[in-house]
């Protein structure tokens, strides 16, 4: 196998493109991938909104738009794509593909399913507590903590007619906040649940490394929370995966156990850079997702439970997944 016969996939921003960056090519899963190829409407509006980004920055001539675009500063480019991280408010994220049947031929999960993919060793996965992230930046932007009203009404525009299922499986006494509870409907439905789907599509085609990540007092990423605690957010894995302060660009303050779990990642990432693997002697047994069996590699310090592996039945309890495989 060359390093050219690996990837890691995620459901992150772009900083997991350095996961395997040295050895291997990188591509980045979400697990809120689209379901359909955009309709004529939605390629329209792609369109206007790529003619109205390269209008401001003054690339709008074909004949040398790559060569403009590379002489721009990045900060420039940036800020001409108006990106927002308050995604709750946005109700999603500016930017995502379009599938035009030639560049993106159709949704990734039934190219996955059809094989019409890179077959290369994949791993793949996610943080305990994703949404936890973007409820903090909706807080410090709001500068109040979410309500109830408000958590309803973003379950409201998000699920429509399966509003009340959901709020019955996730009910508001069950958590420690309104915001809390958004942010386990956030972390299930849009990537537990997306990402369970692209594992079992994938590991039909090719091995696949299932994972989720937690360490519930995990240094902050992104943003210092004012109301909220973070917890194993939304990239709350990569200071200990980097050993690198998001704020400092430092070596972050780590306990010894989590020094302890960014060894155990470091070694688990590097080993499947070099093979395709991630197992090496030493290392808790990382098992491969099968057409029979699906599990889940846990890595969490030793006090919440530690590194190990997770039925497919005890992800799914986890993550309420009997509600949101059920949606089509």
């Amino acid at each position: 196998m060359t390093p050219q016969d690996r990837m890691t996939s995620s459901p992150r921003n772009i900083a997991s493109e350095y996961m395997c960056s040295t050895t291997a090519p990188v591509r980045l899963a979400n697990a809120t991938a689209a379901r359909a190829p955009a309709t004529s409407v939605q390629q329209a509006a792609a369109a206007a909104k790529r003619k109205a980004f390269l209008d401001e920055l003054g690339c709008s001539d074909a004949s040398n738009q790559p060569d403009c675009l590379r002489d721009l500063p990045a900060q420039r480019i940036l800020d001409a794509a108006h990106i927002s991280w308050d995604l709750i408010k946005a109700r999603g994220l500016g930017w995502t593909p379009t599938i035009d049947g030639v560049v993106l031929p159709d949704q990734w999960l039934t190219l996955f399913r059809q094989g019409k993919i890179n077959k290369m060793p994949t791993m793949i996965g996610h943080t305990g507590y994703e949404g936890g992230l973007f409820i903090a930046i909706r807080e410090n932007a709001e500068g109040a903590p979410i309500t109830a009203s408000f958590a309803e009404d973003v379950i409201k525009g998000f699920f429509g007619a399966l509003t009340p299922k959901v709020m019955s499986t996730y009910p508001e006494a069950a958590f420690a906040s309104p915001g809390d509870q958004l942010a386990r409907v956030i972390t299930d439905a849009l990537f537990a649940a997306g990402l369970t789907r692209d594992r079992a599509a994938l590991a039909t085609q090719t091995p696949v490394y299932g994972y989720e990540t937690c360490d519930p007092d995990a240094p902050p990423s992104h943003v210092q929370p004012l109301r909220s605690k973070l917890g194993c957010a939304h990239d709350s894995d990569l200071p200990l995966l980097f050993q690198w302060d998001d704020f400092t660009g430092e070596v972050p303050s780590l306990t010894e156990e989590e020094l302890a779990l960014s060894k155990i990642l470091g070694r688990y990432w590097g080993n499947f850079a070099a093979s395709g693997d991630p197992n090496a002697p030493g290392l808790p047994i990382w098992p491969q997702q099968t057409a029979d069996a699906a599990p889940i590699q846990m890595l969490a310090p030793a006090h919440d439970g530690g590194v190990r592996t997770l039925s497919a039945e005890e992800y799914a309890h986890e993550h309420h997944l009997e509600l949101w495989m059920a949606v089509p």
